[in-house]
């Protein structure tokens, strides 16, 4: 009889529960949310919040109101710099049955670097650092003076399907209601406040670039007023300071401790240094001339001495008029008698990212070869015999050539003898490119020919 009564009890609590929710349409399954702007739903109490700033404390206090309960997730704070892309955590905002939360927060750096703040609903567990694209409340950070307050408002509705319970299963006879014992509620307590502690110790994230200054200013307060130091892990200093460099880029996981001389509370903090990227810095170049004005058949010696702030590898190209023709910090350029004309010489130092160049300008003057004259041999001829000669020779710079013959068989290269030209003779040929010349001297010998007496006459004595 006992049983029955509580199973009509029950009937009618879900009959009048159903009957006020006619209306309200749930999710078809787990978590949704729906901009505001893209539902018409009436409510008397929206999810809302404030945002007290304390510039020259540097806290950050968050108080919400109305916020739905979603089971499996929770409310995360955020500072934002938008235009840095920096987003930093203000801790996990824990909701009472009321539907309210409170946190404050002591933020690592400047506030006024800041431009906005919002709530995000977060899963559990949350392995990512950064905020989740559900954006519940959003406010911005505007106005003057030390003590800034700031409405947050609804960004986006948050919806939750409860379990449904196939309507076979439900037990048709007997239906069984339990009190939690004594026991079991402060265990669950416990519970909760150990969730609680857990996400009190979640890291903050503080985001910065090479070159910036690390000052983390910790926010504690002590229960019993005692005088409190602070306790900061490498890389920073005993005033939680560390002036990062090139080089320095990563991720670091750094523990602040808070002690009053007795007991210690500790926090970490997960420190992410962004490269800056610098272009390779070409400290020393030779010739140190921009400018040259060389002459053919020359050799210039180039080098170059080059670092990069982000400690990366350096690759080194140089190239002459746009074809490369080293890959090492030096280069020795040899002109060719082919090179007359004006030249780049183009020196690139890369890292891999950014380009550093060197460029130079190169005057390569002509420089002229004399012709190569074939050899000639000595001759020797009769007399009445004719001598020929045909020079021959090449000019290097393929200039038009002249020969000149001496005397006595002249330019014509062609000396008809005679009976008088018995002897021997120096002949000098000479090939000229109109600049430079070259010489050849040999030797002509003609022989003398016997001829047989001539009897013009006879007569009486």
């Amino acid at each position: 009889m006992k049983i029955k009564t509580v199973f009509l009890i029950i009937c009618l609590l879900a009959a009048i529960l159903l009957a006020g929710c006619e209306d309200f349409k749930m999710p078809e399954e787990g978590v949704s949310y729906i901009p505001t702007e893209e539902i018409k739903v009436e409510q008397e109490k929206l999810p809302s919040g404030k945002a007290d700033l304390s510039i020259a404390d540097g806290i950050v206090t968050l108080s919400l109101e109305n916020m739905p309960i979603i089971g499996g997730n929770e409310y995360e704070g955020w500072i934002v710099d938008e235009e840095a892309g920096t987003r930093e955590s203000a801790g996990i905002i824990k909701i009472n049955e009321n539907g309210t939360g409170k946190l404050s927060y002591g933020a690592g750096k400047d506030i006024s670097d800041f431009n906005s703040v919002i709530i995000t609903l977060e899963p559990v567990p949350d392995d990512y650092p950064g905020p989740s694209d559900i954006i519940v409340l959003q406010g911005d950070i505007a106005g003057e003076g030390n003590e800034i307050s700031i409405e947050l408002k609804q960004v986006a509705v948050i919806e939750e399907k409860p379990e449904e319970v196939p309507t076979e299963e439900m037990p048709e006879e007997i239906i069984e209601i339990t009190e939690t014992p004594v026991e079991e509620e402060v265990e669950a307590e416990i519970t909760e406040e150990q969730e609680e502690v857990k996400e009190e110790e979640k890291a903050t994230v503080i985001i910065v670039e090479e070159t910036d200054v690390v000052s983390l200013v910790p926010k504690a307060a002590d229960p019993d007023a005692d005088q409190l130091s602070y306790i900061f892990t490498t890389p920073l200093d005993e005033n939680g300071e560390w002036e990062t460099n090139y080089g320095d880029a990563g991720e670091y996981k750094i523990t602040v401790t808070a002690s009053d001389g007795t007991l210690s509370t500790s926090k970490d903090v997960l420190l992410i240094v962004n490269k800056k990227e610098e272009a390779p810095s070409i400290s020393k170049a030779m010739p140190e001339e921009a400018a040259l004005d060389v002459k053919e058949d020359a050799e210039l010696k180039f080098s170059a001495e080059a670092s990069d702030k982000n400690k990366d590898p350096l690759a080194y190209s140089w190239k002459i008029d746009g074809t490369e023709v080293s890959t090492k910090n030096e280069y020795n350029y040899k002109i060719g008698f082919e090179d007359a004309g004006s030249h780049t010489l183009k020196l690139d130092v890369s890292d891999g990212t950014l380009t550093t160049s060197k460029i130079w300008s190169l005057t390569v003057r002509n420089v002229n070869r004399a012709p190569v004259l074939e050899k000639i041999g000595d001759m020797a001829v009769k007399e009445t015999q004719t001598v020929t000669i045909e020079p021959s020779a090449a000019d290097p710079d393929n200039d038009n050539i002249e020969f000149t013959i001496s005397d006595p068989v002249g330019d014509d290269g062609t000396w008809e003898t005679t009976y008088d030209d018995a002897g021997e003779y120096n002949v000098t040929v000479t090939a000229s490119d109109g600049t430079d010349m070259a010489s050849q001297t040999f030797k002509i010998k003609v022989e003398n020919v016997n001829r047989p007496p001539v009897i013009s006459e006879i007569v009486q004595r």
